[in-house]
């Protein structure tokens, strides 16, 4: 069976769904090292082609396969946290904080305990944050980063905007 999937996913290396079924066969035949592949090469494909869901499953699948693994932990809460899915990323980073500590990495694990902090920090400050309202009948078309730093060169570099006239103080009697 697993010769048959190997040689579908040879003819047709683009069909990811059947990467994940060689996957999980060769997982449950306890070839785990070629099955983890298999989800490793499934889940890059699925972020490039921007797939992100598809390619968090694959994390996911890869990590309940390796529960141990603190390579893997460690990229799963990479992409939980580039993907903005904080409530998993700080699961993840506890488990791999456990982890470093039954390994004797102590420093390690309190770097995971810290970040998690951190971000759920960051969550409890942003949570119910507003930063624009629509109404009835508009809709968001497009968003954009801005980069501030942009704001204080132009401030800087606009006619009339000396050290004099920028000044917020008024001029002393």
């Amino acid at each position: 069976y697993i010769i048959q999937l190997e040689r579908l996913r040879d003819t047709w290396p683009d069909v990811l769904e059947l990467r994940i079924c060689l996957a999980d066969v060769l997982i449950k035949a306890r070839r785990l090292n070629e099955g983890v592949h298999e989800l490793r090469d499934a889940a890059q494909q699925y972020e490039r082609r921007g797939d992100f869901t598809r390619m968090v499953t694959a994390m996911q699948r890869i990590s309940a396969a390796v529960p141990h693994n603190l390579e893997i932990k460690a990229m799963l809460v990479d992409v939980y946290l580039r993907r903005g899915i904080l409530e998993e990323a700080l699961t993840e980073l506890q488990a791999l904080s456990t982890l470093y500590r039954r390994s004797g990495m102590l420093d390690d694990a309190v770097r995971c305990l810290t970040r998690a902090a951190e971000i759920a920090q960051v969550g409890r400050n942003t949570q119910g944050v507003t930063l624009m309202r629509v109404g009835d009948g508009e809709c968001l078309q497009a968003i954009e980063r801005v980069d501030a730093s942009l704001d204080d060169e132009e401030a800087t570099d606009s006619p009339g905007a000396s050290a004099d006239t920028a000044s917020p103080m008024p001029p002393q009697a």
